[in-house]
């Protein structure tokens, strides 16, 4: 431990730090050195000291770290539709852990994906169009091939109710849909048919509490779905996963990350559900809103910069998508599953802790993210639950097509 008298001089107050900015700055006032993020709706002071943290309700949370290190799965991606087998072979080549694979459900498997070793690889099925039909098949496959339906991991990275906006179903359609995804894929212990779509409310007109809100209030929809039609709830959860993508602010999109898994935590509790073992899946990708295509090497560094506060918010599994503008290019693939392969086997990013413990500025975000987004969640459920809301905004959500 530090020794905070070791040199002599007493320990620094928040109010010494405040007198000695105020005389630096030439400032009148503390309140001329807050600056507001009027789209958040973030009021952030220019530092945070010790009796920040001890203010906070942070160590009341419950099990507010769940930081899983050095977990995370390095995804890349293949298009069954567009590579052919030999290309599919290169990619698997990467050292890579797992594949997001786009099928729109045409072709043999057992030709398209003679290279694929599903024991030993994660496979995230990403269905272009009818997903239940899409999904039956490719399990199908998979039963030919596994060992044991416990080999088969991964999940269907297909939202039904955000799907479902574009066609403009209604609800008791959905919920057929849902309901025989989770049919389909409950007997696979690894491999998970719930998909909420967090990054799909990434727009310009949603913040970060918006974001975690809408994804959230599918989650409860999912739920009430599966269990009114008699399903446990502790079995729905284990199918369940989380599709989020990073963005620009480094550490609001980290707190988001580590907020998704306290309010995770949070609903099981409101489901009367306290067995701890039940964690949130989080799968994350770099984001393809904010990058130029004709400026691949900046694209790497954000890319990388995105891939490290996805590695550090806990998420489990990151997919890093291409740089250049031909993202779909094997030489792009490699570079992007590089990025990962680098954090784990050169940075030692596998090898830490909570590398952002003891961050004062992350915790305020995480603490101030929790209260507005439980705030939010609430008026959400007042006002008839997403179901009812969402649909009715005036722009709704991207469906986040590769």
């Amino acid at each position: 431990m530090t020794d905070e008298h070791f040199y002599g001089y007493p320990p620094s107050s928040k109010k010494g730090w405040i007198r000695q900015a105020l005389k630096e700055t030439g400032a009148g006032d503390y309140e001329e050195l807050i600056s507001n993020d009027e789209f958040e709706g973030l009021v952030i002071p220019p530092f945070f000291t010790a009796e920040d943290s001890e203010q906070n309700s942070m160590s009341a949370l419950p099990n507010s770290s769940m930081f899983r290190p050095g977990l995370w799965e390095n995804i890349s991606y293949i298009d069954l539709d567009k590579d052919p087998p030999e290309v599919i072979g290169k990619v698997l080549a990467f050292g890579i852990d797992g594949v997001v694979m786009h099928w729109s459900g045409e072709g043999d498997l057992g030709v398209l994906l003679r290279e694929v070793k599903p024991d030993f690889l994660t496979i995230w099925l990403k269905p272009k169009k009818h997903a239940v039909k899409v999904v039956q098949r490719f399990l199908q496959w998979a039963d030919a091939t596994v060992s044991e339906k416990s080999k088969l991991r991964g999940g269907v990275l297909w939202d039904v109710l955000v799907m479902s906006l574009s066609r403009k179903e209604a609800r008791e359609e959905v919920a057929k849909e849902m309901s025989s995804l989770y049919a389909l894929t409950k007997d696979y212990p690894e491999y998970r048919g719930v998909c909420i779509d967090f990054s799909c409310y990434q727009r310009p007109q949603f913040n970060i509490t918006q974001e975690i809100t809408y994804g959230l209030g599918v989650m409860i929809e999912v739920l009430d779905v599966l269990t009114n039609e008699g399903e446990e709830v502790e079995e729905a959860l284990d199918n369940f996963f989380v599709f989020v993508a990073a963005g620009n602010d480094f550490f609001l999109h980290l707190a988001k990350i580590k907020v998704l898994r306290i309010m995770f935590r949070k609903l099981l509790l409101l489901y009367e559900v306290e067995d701890v073992s039940h964690a949130l899946y989080v799968f994350a990708s770099t984001s393809d809103d904010n990058h130029d295509d004709k400026d691949s090497e900046n694209n790497m560094v954000r890319n990388t910069l995105e891939a490290m506060l996805v590695i550090l918010g806990g998420s489990d599994a990151l997919w890093v998508k291409g740089h250049s503008e031909d993202a779909s290019a094997v030489f792009s693939r490699r570079t992007a599953a590089n990025v990962s392969n680098l954090l784990r086997y050169e940075s030692h990013f596998d090898k830490l802790g909570d590398a952002v413990d003891g961050s004062y500025y992350l915790e305020y975000l995480i603490e101030t993210l929790l209260q507005k987004v439980e705030k939010t969640l609430v008026q959400l459920e007042e006002d008839g639950g997403w179901w009812k809301v969402f649909p009715h905004l005036n722009k709704g959500p991207k469906t986040n097509e590769q």
